[in-house]
């Protein structure tokens, strides 16, 4: 028995060297969502990182960290728009092999301002991925010498598991909207944003075992935010649908965050706060939970997963977790003339 598992994370690890990470707060990724949302901030600057720890009720879980840090430019000063750069940065290892992937990109992005109220942005981000296997935890019947189990003795199988370097390209679109009275430091106002991407649009080349390609991956993003008047609450719906090769993944919900009254004065010295929870559903997979802290240019959101698929069975309903720490530099509670998040 204990061979056959061994066997079927391999094979696991294996094919999924075609499939990409995923983190389940996807509205705290934007660089990795799409390389049109660079620079999408209120503020001028902006650091995400993102831990994901899943399945940890089986021997090895899988784990994935990521840090991304955007900017805009020439927000004041160019009349058509402005310019986002960016840098995305990600680790993630998988199973018993350790299958891992290291990523590190480049993003630009123009936000072409096509009104008061509107803008268009196209965006662009080149870099390369590293993945490697670790074949030093796995156990084979060879290795029974009668009694028990001795790492010493010679396996009996041939590996060829050689770690590669790939070049990378993705590129993307996004509409934005942002109502006059729009002002997420008291939750005012209307916003939404709607993106479409291409991401390994290049198609990079496998090199484990054989010279298979990657699937490109495609993706749909929308959120918004609908303020209730002058409570301070606002609801957030979003969704996120993405296919790559024969894996489909749908990811939509709804947030509800609140402002308190003492940070809603626009005369106040508080610094600026907001805490959010947040409901979620991936398609035949979880249900996600999160709840958010904001203060002042800091931000930390948590979230769970509880299974509901047929792997619930293995992981005891544990999905997983994950935490993001945002940090936007100037606090965008005092920000309030920026126009885009």
């Amino acid at each position: 028995m204990k061979q056959i598992i061994t066997s079927l994370f391999l094979l696991m690890a294996i094919l999924s060297q075609a499939q990409d990470f995923h983190f389940s707060q996807f509205n705290t990724i934007p660089l990795a969502l799409n390389p049109a949302l660079t620079g999408t901030l209120k503020g001028d600057q902006r650091a995400v990182l993102n831990y994901r720890s899943q399945w940890r009720s089986v021997a090895y879980p899988y784990e994935t960290a990521s840090l991304s840090i955007d900017a805009g430019l020439f927000k004041n000063k160019l009349k058509t728009g402005f310019l986002g750069v960016g840098i995305f940065v990600l680790n993630d290892k998988a199973g018993i092999t350790q299958l891992t992937t290291n990523i590190v990109s480049l993003s630009v992005a123009y936000h072409a301002k096509l009104s008061r109220e509107h803008y268009l942005t196209a965006g662009i981000s080149s870099g390369i991925i590293h993945k490697n296997i670790s074949t030093g935890n796995l156990t084979w019947d060879n290795q029974f010498d009668g009694n028990s189990y001795n790492p010493s003795l010679n396996p009996g199988e041939t590996f060829d598991f050689n770690s590669f370097i790939l070049g990378d390209f993705s590129t993307g679109i996004a509409w934005s909207y942002y109502s006059v009275i729009h002002d997420e430091s008291k939750n005012k106002g209307i916003q939404s944003q709607l993106g479409v991407s291409w991401l390994h649009a290049n198609k990079p080349d496998l090199k484990f075992h054989s010279e298979d390609q990657m699937y490109s991956r495609y993706a749909v993003y929308g959120k918004a935010s609908f303020g209730m008047g002058m409570s301070g609450f606002a609801i957030i719906p979003s969704g996120y649908f993405t296919n790559q090769g024969p894996a489909n993944e749908f990811v939509a919900g709804t947030s509800v965050r609140y402002v308190p009254r003492e940070n809603r004065n626009v005369y106040s010295k508080v610094k600026g706060s907001a805490v959010s929870v947040g409901f979620y559903y991936r398609n035949h997979d979880a249900v996600i939970f999160s709840v958010g802290l904001e203060t002042g240019r800091f931000a930390m959101t948590f979230s769970y997963d509880i299974n509901i698929s047929d792997l619930k069975i293995a992981t005891n309903k544990n999905g997983a977790f994950e935490i993001s720490l945002r940090y936007t530099n100037p606090n965008p509670f005092i920000n309030r003339g920026s126009s885009l998040l």
